[in-house]
């Protein structure tokens, strides 16, 4: 029997949402289907786009990572890539 009786586990609770950089307000999906469009195209928000992909990517197991960089051939292309030709 251990010295020390058992805690109780307690639940964890996240209080508001985990930052997210690129901010879309999605109840008008119209609206921000046409905003996010305007924003690829112009190149705003583009490291923000980046990082997103870079992690659903990696969520997938779509990326080799290495102490938190992406192999060469998954580096990403710089701002002036668009986002279809982005791996």
């Amino acid at each position: 029997m251990p010295d020390h009786p058992k805690q109780p586990s307690r639940a964890v609770r996240q209080i508001g949402r985990p930052d997210d950089p690129l901010g879309y307000d999605t109840r008008d999906f119209w609206a921000c289907a046409a905003r996010m469009a305007e924003d690829a195209l112009s190149g705003r928000n583009a490291e923000a786009m980046r990082e997103e992909i870079r992690t659903v990517k990696q969520r997938l197991g779509m990326t080799s990572v290495r102490n938190g960089v992406a192999e060469p051939e998954e580096q990403e292309r710089g701002p002036e890539a668009r986002l279809d030709q982005i791996p």
